[in-house]
């Protein structure tokens, strides 16, 4: 499995770094990167003249960059990893995008608080990593420095993509987790319920009822397949929206990341699992890890 780190500016050690660390893939090529804007902050106000002034805003921010990389390669050197790294020129989060797909399975990435003016002037990158990369995306919200396994969230709909995301997860032998919740939330109004009701007949029960149960089965035997690969695992189906649902799930349980899929959600999906990727990255508090399938090993059509 290949990983690439995007690694940004801020103080210490690298949070992303370090929850891939945790989660210790067996086999991890871990490669890093920097990316630096080439214009100059606020260059569309043209208070700045261009010319040389540019040039060394440039210079100096490529040495800021390397220095990055430097630390972050030998806080990897300290957990017994050889990792090497890049500065990349363009907007950090397109530069990402384009150097992830030259052979990366893995985007990771640190999300920052940012103020007003950062997030109008220059967007989230981890915000448009989970939306446009082709990659499965990490995102790392926190991360205590501990050799002790994690406590994962594993957010299920049932869906083939999905089924297919959870292959890719195992055949990745994450070693550095000791639980798993098997999380699915799904909602059904009234509504859904009266008209499920009326027209499937076979039902033969309540459909509120009807449903839970078909997705509590579903979602046990996915956790006893977590169990047979050698994790702790427990299955856990709540009615509700997926956002709320995984965030107090995570808060309950001190889980330390929230895996899901990115996309796969049809009619049915929608009514198990209720929500987006998208939304479940704004509202978990811990570090999310949104998976994504090549187009060419999914089972989705």
């Amino acid at each position: 499995m290949k990983a690439l780190v995007g690694l940004d500016l801020g103080p210490g050690d690298s949070l992303a770094l370090e929850t891939l660390f945790r989660l210790n893939f067996e086999s991890a090529d871990i490669h890093m990167a920097h990316a630096v804007e080439p214009a100059m902050p606020l260059s569309a106000f043209e208070i700045i003249p261009a010319g040389t002034v540019e040039e060394e805003y440039l210079t100096t921010m490529k040495e800021a960059g390397n220095k990055r990389l430097t630390r972050a390669i030998d806080q990897a050197a300290k957990r017994g990893f050889k990792t090497h790294g890049e500065v990349l020129f363009g907007p950090a989060a397109a530069s990402l995008c384009h150097r992830a797909d030259e052979g990366y399975d893995l985007l990771c990435v640190e999300a920052r608080e940012h103020t007003g003016l950062e997030r109008f002037v220059s967007g989230s990158v981890s915000q448009t990593l989970a939306v446009s990369a082709h990659q499965s995306v990490l995102i790392a919200k926190h991360c205590v420095k501990s050799e002790d396994p994690m406590t994962v969230i594993l957010a299920v709909d049932h869906s083939p993509y999905c089924m297919s995301c959870i292959d890719q997860f195992l055949s990745w032998k994450p070693r550095g987790i000791d639980k798993i919740y098997v999380a699915t939330a799904y909602n059904i109004t009234h509504e859904e319920a009266r008209i499920l009701n009326a027209n499937l007949t076979y039902l033969g029960q309540d459909a509120e009822v009807f449903v839970k149960t078909n997705i509590t089965s579903k979602t046990e035997a996915i956790a006893e397949r977590l169990r047979s690969a050698g994790y702790k695992a427990e299955a856990v189906v709540t009615k509700g929206e997926a956002a709320k649902v995984l965030s107090d799930l995570a808060k309950e349980k001190h889980a330390d990341l929230t895996v899901l899929g990115a996309r796969g959600h049809g009619f049915w999906d929608r009514l198990m699992m209720g929500s987006t990727s998208f939304a479940v990255l704004a509202s978990c508090g811990n570090s999310v890890l949104i998976l994504r399938i090549p187009k060419e090993n999914s089972k989705t059509p």
